[in-house]
């Protein structure tokens, strides 16, 4: 799993922009944890 520093990073955009992606359901296999920790799964899946 990547944190949204690492998706943002792999993805060469900011971590605001990964927030907003997932905020709109862009981005499959997430998984949002109270804290605003999230994590994306490597195979796409949220498992």
């Amino acid at each position: 799993m990547y944190t949204v520093k690492e998706v943002a990073e792999l993805l060469g955009v900011s971590v605001h922009t990964v927030r907003y992606y997932d905020d709109k359901g862009l981005i499959p296999g997430t998984l949002n944890y109270i804290n605003r920790v999230t994590l994306h799964c490597q195979n796409g899946t949220g498992s």
